[in-house]
């Protein structure tokens, strides 16, 4: 589910590209433990299957 506040960042998707995905999904990630640690969410929502991906493949091209 998308956030409505997130919909004027999608105005001109010529600049998709350019954005920071990175701090995003660690944003979303940071929120979604913070969630889990006061007891808001039962579970991690997926991101942390995401982030062991991430880190899987940024270590494969860091030791390439």
């Amino acid at each position: 589910m998308a956030r409505l506040e997130l919909l004027a960042s999608m105005e001109d998707v010529n600049k998709i590209g350019r954005y920071n995905w990175g701090g995003a999904a660690f944003a979303t990630m940071y929120r979604s433990m913070t969630d889990m640690s006061r007891g808001v969410a039962k579970n991690f929502g997926g991101l942390l299957f995401v982030w062991e991906g991430v880190t899987k493949i940024v270590s494969y091209f860091h030791n390439s």
